[in-house]
């Protein structure tokens, strides 16, 4: 009798789970390039390899069928991308373990590259269903960076979308634990246009200083960004240089740490290139004059963010 009863219970869960089993999560994506909305399911493969779930898709962008489109994470940038045939088109900068959906209008349009053959006029796309998450930063932070001179250390951040932002605490520490307070900068309230800050660090510790920021609220809520550090020694001009620079930079780090990727990033966030350890020496001879950002990872996983001048 009781083998009886646990077969009939076995097969009664397979029906249960065959019937009424939980179903596959999706992301509906939509926008003035999409000629109609598309659903995009799990890519198991591209889960596996960005460590996050990887959405993709068929649809028609611009006229043009056939276009893979995919909402995948990229861990170096701590962001959310929507690919057009492996093209970053869209992006997001938060570490959300779903992409998020934009009830805010935080998914940002890349401006730059070369990449945007199928949607090169893209106004704001609408991101849903069960497979998102409501985006909880009111804030969308592209750039965050140091530039350090003698005597100083200027910290730059930029954002591209603010929701009820008082403003930014900028904290400083010696170890990335214990954290004090360096300033405070106003936000902008809710604004959907570019906003470019930076604060002045008047006592920067020697050697290396982490930083971070905290977006507050109106109500008084916090959020951080992401860590980055900076060198300084009293007649210190940065770990990278020259700076400005004609052609290359050569970047030399700390306490004996091995180089392990370097990148370099427009000032809007955008990852130009990106180069693997341990040569320490950068050639920038090709890009166009302008302000870049160098990211650079050691083995350690120490991550140093700094600015400089191609001229």
């Amino acid at each position: 009798m009781n083998r009886t009863r646990s077969i009939l219970l076995t097969i009664l869960i397979g029906y249960l789970i065959g019937t009424t089993g939980i179903q596959a999560q999706s992301v509906i994506i939509s926008g003035s390039c999409f000629s109609s909305p598309v659903t995009l399911t799990e890519n198991t493969a591209g889960t596996a390899s960005t460590g996050r779930i990887y959405y993709e898709g068929i649809g028609t962008i611009n006229g043009t069928p056939n276009i893979t489109i995919a909402v995948a994470w990229h861990s170096s940038f701590n962001s959310w991308f929507v690919r057009l045939n492996g093209g970053a088109h869209f992006y997001y900068q938060g570490n959300t373990p779903l992409p998020p959906n934009n009830n805010h209008y935080n998914w940002v349009k890349i401006n730059e590259g070369g990449n945007l053959t199928y949607c090169p006029n893209g106004t704001p796309i609408s991101i849903t269903g069960d497979g998102t998450q409501h985006d909880p930063l009111p804030v969308t932070l592209v750039a965050f960076y140091s530039q350090t001179t003698a005597g100083r250390i200027m910290l730059n951040w930029t954002t591209t979308e603010e929701q009820n932002n008082a403003g930014f605490e900028l904290m400083r520490s010696p170890d990335a634990q214990i954290w004090t307070s360096v300033g405070f900068v106003d936000g902008k309230g809710s604004t959907s246009s570019l906003q470019e800050y930076n604060l002045e660090d008047p006592e920067p510790l020697p050697g290396i200083n982490y930083y971070r920021l905290t977006q507050i609220d109106l109500d008084g809520k916090g959020t951080y960004s992401r860590i980055i550090a900076a060198s300084y020694e009293a007649t210190d001009n940065g770990y990278c240089y020259p700076n400005p620079t004609d052609n290359s930079l050569q970047v030399n780090l700390p306490n004996g740490q091995i180089i392990k990727q370097i990148n370099i990033i427009s000032r809007f966030g955008k990852k130009l290139r990106s180069l693997e350890g341990p040569a320490n020496q950068v050639e920038v001879g090709e890009l166009p004059a302008g302000q870049y950002m160098l990211e650079v990872t050691t083995r350690t996983g120490l991550q140093i963010v700094e600015s400089f001048i191609k001229r």
